[in-house]
């Protein structure tokens, strides 16, 4: 069984591919969208990006990271309204036999980028790391290998 953990963002998702419990995939996708698209369009071009990279595979498991709104965050709500929005979407235009969402706390709490991503490494197997590609700073397939580690119980509290 195949597992999709996405990390959505409206300029870069980050996508993991697993098959059972072991790490297929990861990467970034970048939409080339400009920010005077209407959001549907956006949110269309996205779900076509993930669904190219996908290829003919389809999860049992579609697994995406919810947006919260954090009274003291930087991120204003309209923003997390949008990415909320993408969630739903994604959800609805990939085939899948289950849909999981969670919040950033449930999986990740709040510790910042480069100790979730040194975390995540720590649950990797050598050869899990070796197929990764995507440097450190692309947080965002990181956080989607964190999401699909938690969803396979690899990725502890």
């Amino acid at each position: 069984m195949y597992t999709l953990a996405i990390d959505p963002s409206i300029k870069h998702t980050g996508v993991a591919l697993f098959r059972g419990d072991e790490l297929q995939w990861a990467r970034t996708l970048t939409s080339p969208d400009g920010p005077r698209i209407a959001k549907e369009i956006r949110w269309k071009t996205m779900a076509d990006l993930v669904k190219g990279a996908l290829g003919p595979a389809i999860p049992g498991d579609l697994v995406i990271e919810f947006p919260e709104i954090y009274k003291r965050g930087k991120a204003r709500p309209n923003d997390i309204m949008l990415l909320a929005g993408l969630a739903g979407y994604l959800a609805g235009a990939i085939e899948s036999s289950k849909i999981i969402t969670y919040l950033p706390k449930q999986w990740k709490r709040q510790v910042p980028p480069e100790i979730c991503i040194r975390r995540i490494k720590a649950k990797l197997t050598p050869a899990e790391l070796t197929i990764i590609t995507e440097p450190e700073s692309c947080d965002n397939s990181w956080d989607a290998i964190g999401i699909g580690l938690f969803r396979l119980r690899r990725f502890g509290k």
